[in-house]
């Protein structure tokens, strides 16, 4: 197998959200990802979250519905605990683009 130098940053893709090359920022001390949600409510289907951001033209304000999701506390670097929810969803990394001239 041969390994990828990945950077501080990148772009990533969720297929399974309908959200390609998101800008990423990479942590290697962290055991999960968050991803901005603009508007999450529950209803008796699911967790319905919607994805936008203004100036992030790759959120395209799709809501999703998960039906299996769990509660989790994240611990942010001034040490503030906030209870957040969780899901489980692919990434695609490494997602290059190469312009041939």
């Amino acid at each position: 197998m041969t390994k990828k130098t990945i950077g501080r940053t990148d772009k990533i893709n969720f297929p399974k959200l309908d959200l390609f090359e998101v800008d990423c920022k990479i942590d290697t001390g962290a055991y999960t990802s968050a991803i901005h949600c603009s508007k999450v409510v529950v209803k008796d289907d699911g967790l319905h979250c919607t994805f936008y951001s203004k100036g992030h033209p790759n959120f395209n304000s799709k809501t999703k519905v998960f039906e299996e999701y769990t509660f989790t506390d994240v611990k942010s670097s001034n040490g503030f605990v906030e209870n957040r929810y969780k899901i489980k969803t692919e990434v695609v990394f490494l997602v290059k683009h190469i312009r041939l001239t």
